[in-house]
């Protein structure tokens, strides 16, 4: 097995115990393991518990040899000495509910949103990633919102307080799985739009859950390389792989209405480290009881399974917060409902999606069958009606379109309208589509089509 200089777990629930690698006590060298057990070195933990090691790990450090080096300090052990030593004498006291309430006071000093939700969702996803171990999946956070909104805010209000964290403006694919091969924690990666996203696809997607793994190659020998922990994405704009945008929880930032507190580490730093050791023996203490709550929690309504998994462990830490003394939070219940709108959000656009294949292959259909048939004296436009009689008889869409003005709105949202500006072109005679002679038919009112150039054939437009 890898000596203590070479392997830092980050954190790990074996036997029912959650585990995290920390320096040892005053004058201690090396790297130990601390629990509600007391404190062990890391190389007697290994032996004692070899199934806490993740597959491709030992491989791994073999290939690095002399080049692994010690990992404290790259697993940014950020529980203070002093902490760790009173709660090895047995000072464990922890109040779960008035650690979230002070943690979700200070996020709200320091950023603004329009949706109350959001407050408790953070502060709940940064209390989960202290003991996100326990659990079979881990929610992923996809921060997104136009410059200027307070992404990067966000994002250094979750490295402060969260477990081990590193945040990464760019990096690659090898670097960021073999970090969390080595070091289970939590992973920020800013600006991640366009290139950078699809680089870092694969290990998004495989992350969320314990199971996923990445096939890499150390010195010509294919390693399987497991990435579990929970991530911050943020972007400026939609995600663009469908697959990693089902494992993510999306938050929207906004722009505050009027500027908000400085966000100063020589003001805070002491509040932050304070809230830090707090959480530190929240996860220690509390894992048993979450990691049953969450084995044990019902199914839930209105949820897909994809988001059952990725709202598990915060349902879990919210039923521990809720059930401890003081004011009825109801966070539990805030989380179950936020989870049911986000499902029903991507179940609605699952049709849309569907609807928008549908209506294209019918574009496409149509044009290929009645390309040359345009309104009179203006190539390009399609009668409406013709159109909606075809799509209505030939297409397997899941409600007949009533009309032609609901159709010009479906056809608009999915992008298969030239006039992207106008529901509806109307070819009355009276030039009210520009260029339109008035040779047409006025005697009937109609409206014409005109579908997009990528999908227009021999428009002649």
């Amino acid at each position: 097995m890898a000596t203590d200089e070479q392997i830092a777990l980050g954190q790990c629930y074996v036997g029912g115990r959650l585990y995290y690698t920390t320096g040892g006590a005053s004058g201690s060298k090396g790297l130990w393991m601390a629990s509600t057990a007391g404190l062990v070195r890391v190389d007697e933990f290994l032996d004692r518990h070899p199934e806490a090691v993740p597959p491709g790990l030992p491989e791994l450090l073999r290939f690095q040899g002399a080049r692994a080096e010690n990992l404290a300090a790259r697993a940014q052990v950020r529980w203070s000495l002093a902490s760790r030593e009173a709660f090895h004498a047995g000072n464990r006291a922890c109040d779960a509910k008035a650690i979230y309430r002070r943690l979700q006071n200070f996020v709200a000093r320091y950023h603004w949103t329009s949706e109350p939700a959001n407050y408790d969702l953070l502060t709940t996803f940064v209390m989960a990633s202290y003991l996100f171990t326990v659990a079979d999946a881990v929610p992923n956070l996809h921060l997104i919102g136009d410059p200027n909104t307070g992404k990067t805010r966000v994002s250094e209000l979750v490295e402060r307080f969260g477990f081990n964290p590193v945040m990464v403006s760019d990096t690659t694919s090898p670097a960021l799985f073999r970090h969390l091969a080595l070091i289970r924690s939590l992973v920020i990666l800013d600006e991640q739009d366009g290139m950078a996203e699809r680089r870092l696809g694969a290990v998004l997607r495989a992350g969320y859950r314990p199971s996923g793994a990445i096939l890499v190659c150390e010195s010509g020998i294919p390693v399987a390389l497991h990435c579990f922990s929970p991530k911050v994405i943020v972007t400026t704009c939609e995600l663009t792989d469908q697959a990693l945008a089902t494992r993510v929880i999306r938050y929207t930032c906004e722009r505050a209405p009027q500027p908000v507190e400085k966000f100063l580490d020589r003001l805070t730093k002491d509040e932050v480290a304070e809230l830090r050791d707090d959480l530190h023996i929240f996860g220690l203490t509390a894992a048993p009881e979450i990691a049953d709550r969450y084995a044990t929690h019902p199914h839930v309504d209105g949820v897909s399974n994809r988001d059952e998994e990725l709202g598990g462990l915060l349902w879990a830490v919210a039923a521990h917060v809720d059930d401890q003394p003081g004011p009825d939070l109801r966070l539990h219940d805030k989380l179950v409902r936020l989870m049911q709108g986000i499902s029903e959000e991507r179940r609605r656009g699952r049709e849309l999606d569907g609807e928008k294949i549908v209506l294209k292959v019918a574009v496409e259909n149509y044009l290929v069958e009645h390309g040359q048939e345009h309104v009179d004296g203006y190539p390009g436009y399609h009668l409406a009606e013709k159109f909606l009689k075809y799509v209505n008889t030939c297409c397997d869409l899941e409600h007949r379109i009533p009309n032609t003005k609901i159709a010009s709105e479906k056809l608009r949202r999915h992008g298969l309208l030239a006039d992207k500006k106008r529901a509806r072109v109307r070819v009355d005679g009276a030039s009210q589509v520009p260029g339109m002679p008035r040779s047409v038919d006025n005697r009937v009112q109609r409206t014409a089509f005109k579908f997009t150039d990528t999908l227009s054939i021999n428009s002649n437009t």
